[in-house]
């Protein structure tokens, strides 16, 4: 691993706001790559590359630095990492007025290119278990599946547990955080999501990963004491608040569990259709799970000439209804089918009278030739709802 300018000049400005001292640092060639006096920017230091070569610090006062190449008068400190010499450090001036700050700039420079290079391996190792997640959850496991899970195994992950896809999407809507268009500000929000993701997700077995463009995966895993779909759907419905209260608006789709790995791509595009699919059908919900969009997906399948067939099949004696009518219509139809067709249900949820929800239906069925009371008659009407919908 080697200096470079940037970490480099890094280390100097702020080694300089402490110390108050011209500091320049060299790389293993003794060319200065960082420095508080720009214009010696790249330009050869004979001092260092002695420096370089010898491992030894070494002082410059005045009448010495006049015999070598590049040279003002000051102190060189070898900088040492993992037992090599990777540059030099010096600090311009008198020897005999900054030696005292040698040590200080010496460790300075050697910590800061420590965390520097730490953090870099984390980065690296934690992009490199992620791009891991991404090929389990797009099935891209190379032709070798044994060295696919031996390589889960190098980051801590067993693939051959049973989990289900849980994708987080975040949708564009009024103060949303994750909008914003700095690409530090987009890092810090993506950081903070996946805080609350991890939160939410505290199992060391869920897998989490960020695939880009405002959407996050959770591989989560399954077990005997997790098969209640309605508890985990109200959790879910807890997670997309926690996110609301963090300006961050949020739908989430959740797909099928799956007993073996390979299968895992399959769960991940249920949990999109899941949202593509419900957020037409319902856009005020915010957490959709395949398994109760079943119907609403075969017929999002039809080619529209055909969703439009039937529609207009079942809803043939409704074309004089105008379009406040309909919006009106489908309102009322949506609360009775929500309510199991409970008229009175179906009427709190509209804060109606009963009697007046009974007498809207009449007149709806009177409008349609379909009673939403009758079973069939309610199937096709739910129908070409939901069709209406997709279209």
């Amino acid at each position: 691993m080697l200096l470079n300018h940037e970490l480099a000049q890094e280390i100097v400005d702020k080694t300089m706001k402490i110390i108050k001292i011209n500091v320049n640092i060299f790389d293993d060639k003794g060319y200065i790559i960082g420095s508080g006096q720009k214009e010696r920017l790249n330009t050869f230091h004979e001092g260092a590359y002695e420096v370089i070569g010898t491992g030894l610090s070494d002082e410059f006062p005045v009448e010495k630095a006049k015999k070598y190449k590049g040279v003002q008068p000051g102190i060189l400190y070898p900088i040492e990492f993992n037992n090599k010499i990777i540059g030099v450090v010096g600090m311009t001036g008198d020897p005999e007025e900054i030696r005292n700050y040698g040590a200080l700039v010496k460790m300075t420079t050697e910590m800061m290119f420590r965390q520097d290079f730490l953090t870099k391996q984390l980065r690296a190792e934690k992009n490199a278990r992620d791009n891991y997640i991404k090929d389990i959850i797009l099935g891209q496991f190379g032709s070798d599946l044994d060295s696919f899970i031996e390589r889960g195994r190098n980051f801590e992950i067993d693939v051959l547990l049973e989990r289900q896809a849980v994708v987080i999407d975040l949708v564009s809507g009024q103060n949303n955080r994750s909008l914003l268009s700095s690409e530090l500000e987009r890092q810090i929000h993506s950081d903070e999501i996946l805080r609350i993701l991890e939160y939410q997700f505290s199992h060391k077995e869920n897998l989490i990963v960020y695939m880009g463009s405002g959407r996050y995966v959770v591989l989560k895993r399954v077990d005997d004491k997790q098969r209640s779909k309605a508890a985990f759907i109200k959790s879910m419905n807890e997670l997309s608040n926690k996110l609301g209260e963090h300006n961050f608006n949020a739908v989430i789709g959740i797909g099928s569990t799956q007993i073996h790995w390979l299968n895992l791509k399959a769960s991940f595009v249920e949990a999109c259709d899941a949202i593509k699919i419900g957020m037409k059908v319902n856009d005020e919900a915010k957490v959709f799970h395949i398994q109760d969009l079943l119907l609403e997906k075969g017929l999002d399948t039809m080619d529209d000439n055909i969703k439009s067939s039937l529609i207009t099949s079942f809803l043939a004696n409704a074309e004089h209804i105008d379009a406040k009518q309909r919006q009106e219509m489908e309102k009322t139809l949506t609360a009775l089918f929500d309510s199991n067709l409970n008229v009175s249900e179906a009427a709190k949820k509209l804060f109606l009278h009963r009697n007046s929800l009974t007498y809207r239906l009449k007149k709806l069925s009177e409008s349609t030739g379909l009673d939403p009371l009758s079973f069939y008659d309610a199937v096709e009407i739910y129908t070409a709802l939901i069709l209406s919908r997709l279209k």
